[in-house]
């Protein structure tokens, strides 16, 4: 390549560079007329330690626990109400308690008690709406002495890893 079809590749390049920066800084006012949110984050849970014994208390939160997005198409977005605070292990889903998600970001927070006669391993604690089949999931590991219950991945969803269908 001559130095004058290099340099011409290199100010092509910058030039593509420049306005790439530009679209991905400008954010999203402009598409959809300007009012469009973009804000439709999944919901999401959290714990409060990553290892619990059976008998013993955790702290789940969650948030954007919500249905609906509000992106500037005119979809409203609703608060899950009676939601199930599952707690999952192997091949059981028990539900520990449920809440109803409040304010701007849809949280709920709600201290749980352990099964008694949850298995030494993995588990999970999920938050799900009645009206979902994916609940979001943060892993926990139960210490307790006994045979060890098989890991389970996370944190996530349990989509696919979990039946499928509304929670009761």
């Amino acid at each position: 390549m001559r130095n004058d079809e290099h340099l011409h590749a290199m100010v092509t390049r910058a030039g593509l560079l420049v306005v790439t920066l530009a679209l991905t800084t400008s954010g999203c006012s402009g598409v959809m007329g300007g009012n469009a949110a973009a804000s439709c984050v999944g919901p999401l849970v959290s714990i409060s330690q990553p290892t619990a014994a059976p008998g013993e208390t955790v702290t789940v939160s969650g948030e954007w626990l919500r249905s609906g997005c509000d992106d500037g198409s005119g979809e409203v977005e609703r608060p899950w109400t009676d939601a199930a605070v599952l707690f999952l292990q192997a091949d059981r889903s028990i539900e520990l308690t449920r809440v109803d998600a409040t304010g701007d970001r849809s949280t709920a927070t709600v201290d749980v008690t352990i099964p008694v006669d949850a298995l030494p391993g993995g588990a999970a604690v999920a938050i799900a709406d009645t009206d979902g089949p994916c609940p979001p999931a943060e892993a926990l590991t139960v210490s307790a002495p006994g045979p060890p219950a098989a890991p389970l991945s996370g944190p996530g969803s349990l989509c696919g890893r979990w039946p499928s269908g509304p929670i009761d």
